[in-house]
Parts: structure tokens; sequence; C-alpha cells
């Protein structure tokens, strides 16, 4: 037990020239890190320069403090596992795995139950927002993992059978990012505005499950430019949310999505933003009685297949498709509710039956 310590509760590092070997780092338990303004960067385990590095069900009791402040660091080491363990108190990033002092690999987090006390500003339960792309690992896995108001995700990461709970979650500063049966729950008050927020290149969200109170359950907007080909597959949303996708930028594949209790007519709703996208929607459930839940803006078009799309407003000069390809106008009338791409290689040839 490491209690009342002063930068870092333990600190270990290996050499200019040589990393440390084989750091094994097992049930330590560290308790109020006596930080001051001129160590902005104390954490309760350390390390940097090494190689084979487990961290095993260690525990964080901190109180709260002024200045940024982690559970773990990982600088410039290698072949690293966080496993069990819990934490309170943090402030600014649970698990920070490379900065200025050296970019981490092969990073893999299991089974922690880390939360903080709702400090203004803190980061997240990965890399804090300001870490520059260069210092991000190639990968980092969490799997198992709890995370009460920790809000930001970085590191190409790869969560499996983690919670999130009371947090907005972003992802930002990310090149991939995948979820897969995951649980995300908000039971605070006021709503929150969104569960999930997507600022990455391309994500997969696969079999999660969303309750609680929120406005959003999932948000991908246009402000967030680099937002591309993101796949939300087979999740759960227990909500009757305002609504529970909204989409504007990327291309976007959304299939097998059930929500069962959105009694509203925007469950799925796809704005202007994401003119453009490749969008793919098919085999979604909601209780909504208009469209199936999905709204559309105008210019905005989708496909249920390669050769069936839909969409509101004409296709004629503005929807590119094979020849037999079909067309539903959601906001039609009589003849103008369905086409059939009759001729021509590009956006015209669509004809109204």
């Amino acid at each position: 037990v490491f209690e009342d310590c002063g930068e870092h509760g333990l600190y270990i590092s290996g050499e200019v020239a040589r990393n440390a070997q084989k750091v094994v780092i097992d049930s330590v338990t560290v308790k109020d890190i006596n930080q001051v303004a001129t160590i902005p960067d104390s954490a309760g385990i350390k390390i940097q320069k090494a190689d084979d590095v487990v961290v095993r069900d260690c525990n964080f009791e901190f109180a709260v403090s002024v200045n940024p402040l982690y559970y773990v660091t990982i600088f410039n080491c290698n072949n690293v596992r966080v496993d069990g363990g819990s934490g309170t108190g943090c402030n600014h990033t649970g698990l920070s795995v490379g900065s200025g002092e050296g970019d981490s690999s092969d990073v893999a987090i299991h089974n922690v139950h880390w939360s903080h006390v709702g400090v203004a500003g803190a980061q997240g339960a990965l890399n804090p927002v300001s870490a520059p792309v260069a210092t991000i690992p190639t990968k980092t896995i969490a799997t198992a993992c709890v995370f009460t108001k920790f809000s930001l995700g970085a590191g190409n990461p790869y969560y499996h059978n983690c919670e999130w709970q009371d947090i907005e979650f972003e992802l930002t500063v990310t090149q991939v990012a995948t979820f897969t049966d995951c649980k995300f729950t908000a039971n605070s008050t006021p709503d929150l505005d969104r569960l999930l927020r997507m600022n990455s290149v391309a994500a997969d969200v696969i079999g999660c499950r969303f309750y609680g109170t929120y406005t959003y359950g999932i948000e991908i907007r246009t402000e967030m430019p680099d937002v591309t080909h993101i796949k939300l597959h087979n999740n759960y949303f227990d909500r009757n949310a305002t609504r529970q996708i909204f989409v504007s930028g990327g291309s976007i594949a959304m299939i097998g999505n059930d929500a069962p209790n959105s009694n509203n007519n925007a469950t799925w709703q796809f704005m202007a933003g994401s003119v453009g996208g490749d969008h793919v929607i098919t085999d979604n459930n909601t209780a909504a009685t208009t469209t199936n839940g999905l709204t559309m803006s105008a210019g905005v078009y989708a496909r249920s297949s390669d050769f069936n799309y839909f969409g509101n407003g004409s296709p004629e000069a503005a929807l590119t498709a094979y020849v037999g390809s079909t067309y539903q106008q959601l906001d039609g009338g009589a003849g103008t509710s369905f086409y059939v791409k009759e001729s021509g290689t590009g956006n015209t040839g669509w004809v109204a039956k």
C-alpha cells in the first residue's frame, strides 16, 4: 500500500539504451498523491521504457485534485496488460499509453472498474483528448471493463463487453474503433444529450445496448469531417428517445437495429449533412409508426440492397445507380412515389411509375 505519496505512488523506468524487462505489479493499492502545480502529470503507477508489463488487481483511491491525475501511465512500453482492480477520484485520465515520453504498443486492459467523482473537465478512460495523433498506440484493447463518468476513447480502441455509466462517450483523435457487446447506461438528470458520439475515420458498433435517459443513442455529425464507414449492426435501444441514431455525415451501414420502445417518428434520422454517403439501411425495427421511424432530409439517399434505394425528393439528376435499380420516394405522391432506372450510367434515366 502506497499512501500519501509525492509525484507517483510507484515509478519504474528502464534506461535510455535498455528497456526494463518483465515488469509485474500485483495487488498494489495507491492512496492520495500529494500533487502540486509543478507536477501536473503524477500517477498512481507510472511505467516507462519497459517490455512485457503486467499491472494486475491494483486499486486507486484518490482525493480530488486540481491538477491532472492518472491511475496508470504507460510510456514507451511494449506488450502491456492492465488486468483487474478499481479506481476512484481520478480527474483526468484512467490509462494513458502515449505521450511526449514515447508511444506504447500492444496494450490491453481487462476487467477494471474505474470512475471519477464528477470533476469538471475529466477527460476519459484512455488517452486525453489533447494527445496528438503521433502519441497514440497502434491498438488499445479493453474487455469486460466498467467506466463511470469517463468520456473519451482514443488509440484505435477495441472494446468488448465493456460498460459506460452516466457519461457522454465521445470518440476523438481515433482512426478505427470497434465496440462489440458493450453497454451504455444513462441515469443522470437532466437527460444526457448522447451516449455515443462518433469522431473517427471508421467504427463498428455491433451488438451493443443503450439504456436510460438520453436524447440521442448514437450521434454522427458533419462537424466531424473524417467520419466515414460507420457500421451499426444489431444494437438494442431501450428508450423512447428523441432519436436513437442521428446521422449528418459519413457513410453508414445500419442493419438489424432494434428500438421497440421508440414511439416517435424520428427513431433513425439522416440529416442533410449526410448527402453523398453510401448508406445501407435494412431490417431495423422500431415501434414508431411513420416510415418505420426513419426520417431523411431531401437529397439524402440510402439503399436496402445493391439495386434498391429510398429517400426524399426525386432521384432524377441526383442519384447515381445501375440500370434496373428502383427508388422509393418517401415524400412522393401519386405518380412520384416509385422510380425505375431505365437508362444511363450516371444520375439520370430515372422514370416514375
